[in-house]
């Protein structure tokens, strides 16, 4: 896979500026029609799932990257085991967006730059 010949900064944003720049950018549709595409970074994770989820259902991390392998996103979901296939809706942990690395804050409670500076 190709790497950006660049050091990119990264800068720490909250976990929902985070998901609507990634709802934003049509990630999921892009992949349904081709544009990009979608792999799993390791296996699932096993174990006992969250609460709402059926036994059997896995975390899994995946990275969406474009035709030339320069990975743009990195998203979480869990595959609920059933039979219709129906998982959650992916929750974005790492994005390239204008050159940067957009990034949830490291601290709990930690506010990222862009709310601090809102009014």
């Amino acid at each position: 896979m190709q790497q950006f010949p660049i050091r990119l900064t990264s800068i720490e944003v909250c976990p929902s500026i985070l998901r609507d720049a990634f709802n934003g950018g049509t990630y999921m549709n892009r992949v349904t029609t081709g544009e990009l595409f979608i792999r799993p970074m390791k296996p699932p994770k096993a174990g006992t799932p969250p609460r709402g989820l059926v036994p059997g259902s896995q975390s899994r991390m995946q990275e969406i990257h474009d035709g030339q392998g320069h990975v743009l996103v990195k998203v979480h979901f869990y595959e609920k085991a059933t039979t219709d296939g129906i998982t959650t809706r992916p929750d974005p942990k790492w994005m390239l967006n204008d050159y940067a690395n957009l990034i949830p804050p490291r601290l709990k409670g930690h506010r990222c730059v862009m709310c601090r500076t809102a009014p």
